[in-house]
């Protein structure tokens, strides 16, 4: 399951409908939600374009640190940094 950013709140709403209607048309408990699947799909195309069209700085760091954050092991063959004295350089 993706991790929306808060920005994305919209974009999330959009997409919890889109899953919600289809469960409903796979258990059958909809005579026709096809249309209305696909005019919700459109929209939250939309609104997430809408969204990233005006990402502020700090949105954009968000964005390239992925939902779940940023964190060390997410560079794999790379030791985590860890706090200690610094060795001097040259």
């Amino acid at each position: 399951m993706y991790n929306y950013l808060d920005f994305e709140k919209p974009v999330a709403d959009l997409e919890g409908k889109i899953v919600e209607l289809k469960k409903l048309a796979e258990n059958g408990e909809s005579v026709d939600v096809g249309e209305e699947i696909a005019r919700l799909e459109k929209r939250s195309k939309d609104a997430l374009r809408e969204v990233y069209r005006v990402l502020t700085p700090w949105q954009k760091v968000q964005v390239a640190q992925g939902s779940d954050g940023f964190t060390a092991t997410a560079w794999p063959g790379r030791r985590p940094v860890t706090p200690g004295p610094m060795a001097p350089i040259g």
